[in-house]
């Protein structure tokens, strides 16, 4: 893996910064720090600056496995023109089929009867999707295993891996790789920036797309992504170079900090987030 903000991935940077750039960003250990309750993840005030410059500058959009809902209201007054929930089976405006949220409720109450008073574990209802988190667990390994054990026998799930967590989705809805290949479509984006951290960002490295630069946070061994970032705070720093070489006025530094990410003007009118494409027409 190479790291995209060492200095001999500057010419790559410099390409993502041309105009017709789609920016796709996980939410969890991404934008946000990982938290011990899910519930508490907040992004920071620099953090909450960059992305704003970048999203007035590029089409970016949040790729997460919380429900829309859910990321919409901490991204809240950021002009981000995506929300994709629930590792890409939740896209606002186009309902799922029913079909999978009565699956979902009953995967439920099953997980609800198999985990009860095993220590340490928590349910997340996100309606198209669940998530059993071992986080505060005093054996980590055993609450996983249990975890494991519950969430492999439910029929029509896909179990997806993450930080001390297990994801459940419906297997018909596919995965963030899926979901990342129907962004690339509708956007008619010219090149793709994909950054993640976790196993469930692990479909979208693995999709083979045309002018794709996928980035892990945190070297991985074994990932399919070919860039990494050593910190959540270099997404900042990779913003904040990216909207700085945009910005007409400025030029970027060879050492990016988030206070670059101030100058950027937009090319076009932008309404906050509302978690929807809004005249998805190719990029200039």
């Amino acid at each position: 893996m190479k790291d995209l903000l060492a200095k001999r991935s500057r010419s790559v940077l410099r390409e993502l910064a041309q105009p017709g750039t789609l920016v796709v960003l996980d939410f969890d250990g991404t934008l946000a720090r990982i938290v011990r309750r899910p519930g508490a993840a907040r992004l920071a005030q620099g953090t909450r600056r960059i992305l704003g410059a970048a999203a007035r500058v590029f089409r970016v959009a949040v790729l997460s496995g919380r429900a829309v809902a859910d990321v919409r209201l901490r991204l809240e007054g950021i002009p981000v023109e995506w929300i994709i929930g629930s590792h890409g089976a939740e896209w606002p405006g186009r309902p799922a089929p029913l079909a999978w949220r009565r699956l979902v409720r009953g995967w439920r109450q099953e997980l609800a009867r198999r985990l009860a008073g095993l220590e340490g574990l928590e349910l997340e209802d996100k309606g198209l999707s669940l998530s059993i988190h071992w986080r505060q667990a005093r054996d980590p390994a055993a609450a996983g295993a249990a975890a494991a054990r519950a969430a492999l026998r439910l029929r029509g799930a896909a179990v997806i891996p993450g930080k001390r967590v297990l994801n459940v989705v419906p297997a018909a809805a596919g995965d963030k790789g899926a979901a990342l290949r129907r962004l690339v479509a509708e956007s008619g984006c010219a090149r793709v920036i994909f950054i993640g951290d976790d196993e469930t960002d692990e479909a979208g490295f693995r999709e083979r797309l045309p002018n794709a630069t996928m980035v892990r946070v945190g070297r991985t061994p074994g990932s399919s992504a070919p860039y990494f970032l050593a910190r959540r705070a270099d997404v900042d720093r990779v913003l904040a170079f990216l909207v700085a070489l945009r910005n007409p006025g400025g030029r970027a530094a060879e050492r990016p900090s988030t206070s670059s990410g101030r100058g950027g003007g937009s090319n076009r009118s932008r309404s906050p987030a509302t978690g929807g494409a809004r005249g998805a027409a190719p990029l200039r």
